[in-house]
């Protein structure tokens, strides 16, 4: 969920082909991106957790459980958190890993249209047609 993102920079990663987006009657991928703190200015990471935390117990009134904020010790603590916390938090994963993905390039032209279908593993990739 986005509070309050600068949307300009988030943009730049949510390049779509705008061939696709022409197809589905969208200008952008950013038209349909909004901050929630645009629809309502007391929204802010305290009061969406608050809400969130308030629903939980709603849908679980009558079972037994404790809410616990988890601090950067806490997640260090836990040996299945502190994995995934320091697995996301590694010069590698930050810089080095890319999950696998399908990607899909068309462009059309007066003379035809290029496709070019990419598979990425990894750091390996194939070029499935053209």
């Amino acid at each position: 969920m986005l509070i309050d993102v600068d949307l300009d920079v988030l943009k730049n990663y949510l390049n779509v082909n705008k061939e696709k987006l022409k197809s589905k009657g969208i200008t952008s991928v950013r038209a349909r991106v909004e901050n929630l703190a645009n629809v309502n200015s007391e929204i802010n990471h305290d009061t969406l957790s608050n809400e969130i935390i308030k629903e939980f117990l709603k849908k679980y009134e009558g079972h037994e459980y404790t809410v616990h904020g988890l601090t950067e010790d806490d997640m260090r603590g836990i040996p299945e958190v502190k994995r995934i916390y320091e697995e996301m938090t590694s010069w590698e994963w930050l810089y080095q890993k890319s999950p696998d993905f399908n990607n899909e390039l068309e462009t059309r032209f007066d003379w035809g249209v290029i496709d070019i279908q990419v598979e990425v593993k990894g750091s390996n990739y194939s070029i499935l047609r053209v």
